[in-house]
């Protein structure tokens, strides 16, 4: 982590201000602060939010007594978006105009592609990309939060060169089944193998190859309640965007 840190503090130059997002590990935090020390420059970071209310339709918050709609899902979000009105107000006391409105409606209409974005309803069909543990840790609280007592069936993938073990345990645990895939990658870990680790945390897994197979048997197996979740790869929520797209225009 801090290594990671310290050399995306690397883009740190003198004459700036620099803003973090609040709650940063104390050994990021660290060495951000030394590369802000060492270029001669302030660091700036945000207070924390209300949250007034949350679910998948986004977050609504105050922030030093304003509030704001926030249309992306997950309270991890809300610390990114502290960073970008952080930011704002910062460019206003600079001399950029820069009004409450059009901070309101750029929150309200934010869009994060493959990032718990819902592109089906009843059952809820979300895709997420997360493909590492701190994407997956992120991933697995907004769905404790906001889909508890659901039941949920996944469609995973992942590429080999990632940390599999502990994203598929932490995912599949929570799985009332499982269907696994192997992303369109030439580093994709066989379907075959994640099968195999997914079983260890979850009683029902397929093995169903390619996302065009598992998709149709996710959504068969899903009652209008549940939610289906594609999860694991970008790639994999690639392949998801134009199969859920197809459908919609065959639909219409």
């Amino acid at each position: 982590m801090e290594e990671i840190a310290r050399t995306k503090a690397g883009i740190i130059k003198p004459g700036t201000a620099v803003v973090c997002a609040p709650e940063q590990p104390v050994g990021a935090l660290r060495e951000i602060g030394a590369a802000c020390y060492r270029q001669g420059v302030s660091l700036h970071m945000p207070g924390g939010a209300e949250i007034l209310s949350a679910g998948l339709d986004g977050t609504d918050f105050r922030y030093y007594g304003r509030e704001y709609h926030l249309a992306l899902v997950g309270r991890h979000q809300v610390q990114n978006a502290l960073a970008v009105l952080h930011s704002l107000i910062g460019l206003r006391g600079a001399g950029f105009a820069i009004d409450d409105d059009a901070i309101r409606r750029g929150l309200a209409q934010v869009r994060f592609p493959g990032r718990l974005e819902r592109v089906g309803a009843r059952p809820d069909v979300l895709l997420d990309g997360a493909h590492n543990p701190g994407g997956v840790d992120a991933l697995c609280r907004a769905v404790d939060e906001f889909l508890a007592g659901r039941r949920l069936f996944v469609v995973l993938g992942m590429v080999a060169d990632k940390a599999a073990k502990p994203c598929v345990h932490e995912i599949a645990r929570r799985a009332a089944a499982v269907f696994a895939v192997a992303p369109d990658s030439e580093r994709a870990l066989p379907s075959a193998e994640l099968a195999a680790l997914a079983a260890l945390d979850c009683a029902a897994v397929h093995d169903c190859g390619t996302a065009a197979a598992a998709i149709p048997a996710a959504l068969q197996a899903a009652a209008p309640d549940d939610c289906v979740l594609v999860c694991g790869s970008l790639y994999l929520v690639g392949e998801a965007e134009k199969i859920f797209a197809a459908r919609q225009k065959t639909a219409e």
